[in-house]
């Protein structure tokens, strides 16, 4: 991971910064447990992470680049386990029209909502994001 700033605001990186001598990572224990990094926080009190007027829409510009791998170390279970009964279901599809399965003493047998266990397997893995 390379964490550099803007000080001057004219578009350069030129500072970079040093993990726990000027910023850390959080959550600290994510790397350990196999989960992503979803913060920074400046440590150093000589630092810091600028900010300058600018062009984007929020009127400023940013004074931090991060340049790192993104994402999940590794595919997380529960992910693979989701993907695969996506798929065993959307393959079960093709053999349902209408989503019936078939007919019973009760009437027709439909297959559930596409994807509502799915769902409930992966919401821990859902970060929810300001608007």
């Amino acid at each position: 991971m390379i964490v550099e700033t803007d000080d001057d605001g004219d578009g350069t990186f030129e500072t970079t910064l040093t993990i726990t001598t000027d910023f850390i990572v959080e959550p600290m224990t994510a790397i350990t447990k196999g989960r992503p990094i979803t913060q920074l926080t400046v440590v150093n009190t000589a630092k810091s992470f600028p900010i300058f007027p600018g062009l984007f829409s929020n009127g400023l510009r940013p004074g931090v680049q991060v340049t790192a791998k993104w994402g999940w170390p590794s595919v997380p279970d529960d992910i693979e386990v989701a993907t695969q009964i996506l798929t065993a279901d959307l393959y079960k599809r093709k053999d349902s029209p209408g989503g019936v399965l078939g007919l019973g003493d009760l009437g027709a047998i439909r297959m559930s909502p596409l994807g509502r266990d799915v769902t409930a397997m992966v919401r821990a893995y859902k970060r929810e994001v300001a608007a």
